[in-house]
């Protein structure tokens, strides 16, 4: 019997269950949350890379487009975070690869991935220029990760869908020309003026040249187009500002300058201002228009709160500043005198030199 006890034992260790592989239940618990999207996102967020590999799985293999598209959104929010080029090559290759009708779910949340290469960017053109299902969620992601390169695709989107009444993110489109048109591409501005169509383009086209050219209203912009063509927006916001001081506006005015950052009030499209006061004062503020952001993920509360210390800033530093600023003509712009500064002597605004306390009679 003792002899047995040895065979015994060996055959029921033989028999036991082999203790299980920790990384592979790792892997289990990381695909049942893939599967729990989008209630797990969050989860899959905290774990970074380590969800890389079973989203990317998720995001090229899975049969169901909705789970496809809904790992492609944690995917790229755990890109974002910490940068993995794995995550990034994946949602390329699964763009490039998906069928129509589940590629177009996966570019919804193409704004997510840096594209360095201008993969993603190029399956979104082209599904804008070929596609007759076009989102507003593609436009946006489109928007937000480009500069000015989507410029001629969105006007030729605009171009195709002109005639119909109602066109889901054509606001999207419309602004994307209109901010161009604000960073310097005058053919932007040109483009929004021949474009004719439905009332409601009409409409959104006319909101985004009156903030162009200085929250100004015209009745005809091919007209104002025609006329301002040669000279340079700040020469447009410039005439404009003439009208809302009720006066010509003279840059070289330390009272106009006053007038015009006195009145600004965060939370109103302040762009003009900014656009018409940096290159003045020589310095950024940091305010964005809300014009001007198209990524879904940045919040409009952060943004506004961003911008409203951008007013702050600007309203701060003019006030402390202002006395002792001169308008120099060489350079085009308001300098501030140092030394009459750390006196506490303000100065003429026209020459910088301090302006004595007591004048001689």
């Amino acid at each position: 019997m003792k002899r047995l006890l040895p065979i015994l034992a060996a055959i029921a260790a033989g028999c036991a269950p082999a203790p299980g592989d920790p990384e592979r239940d790792r892997e289990r618990d990381i695909d049942a949350l893939v599967r729990g999207l989008p209630e797990t996102e969050e989860r899959l967020l905290a774990l970074g890379d380590e969800a890389v590999p079973s989203l990317a799985f998720a995001v090229k293999r899975d049969r169901d487009p909705r789970l496809r598209a809904r790992a492609a959104r944690a995917l790229g929010r755990v890109h974002r975070a910490t940068g993995n080029r794995a995550a990034a090559a994946a949602y390329a290759e699964a763009v490039e690869t998906a069928p129509p009708e589940a590629r177009r779910e996966l570019l919804a949340h193409a704004h997510l991935f840096l594209d360095p290469e201008g993969q993603v960017r190029s399956a979104l053109t082209a599904a804008l220029l070929t596609s007759k299902d076009v989102t507003p969620e593609m436009l946006r992601s489109l928007a937000a990760i480009t500069d000015l390169e989507a410029l001629d695709a969105m006007t030729m989107w605009l171009g195709a869908t002109r005639s119909e009444e109602r066109v889901p993110g054509r606001d999207i489109a419309v602004r994307y020309l209109g901010r161009a048109a604000r960073h310097g591409r005058v053919d932007a501005i040109n483009i929004l003026t021949l474009i004719e169509g439905a009332p409601e383009l009409a409409k959104l086209i006319s909101d985004e040249l009156t903030v162009v050219a200085g929250r100004i209203t015209v009745r005809n912009w091919r007209g104002w187009y025609l006329d301002v063509a040669k000279k340079k927006r700040w020469e447009w916001l410039a005439e404009a500002m003439s009208y809302h001081l009720t006066e010509a506006f003279d840059a070289t005015n330390r009272a106009h300058i006053d007038r015009i950052v006195g009145r600004m009030i965060a939370g109103e499209e302040l762009e003009p201002e900014f656009a018409l006061l940096e290159p003045l004062l020589g310095r950024r503020f940091g305010y964005v228009s809300p014009r001007d952001v198209f990524d879904p993920e940045r919040p409009a509360s952060e943004l506004a709160e961003a911008n409203a210390r951008a007013v702050d800033t600007l309203q701060a530093w003019w006030r402390e500043n202002s006395p002792y600023a001169w308008y120099d003509a060489r350079s085009g712009r308001w300098e501030v005198n140092v030394d009459a500064r750390a006196a506490g002597t303000p100065v003429d605004p026209k020459t910088g030199e301090i302006v004595p306390k007591d004048p001689p009679k």
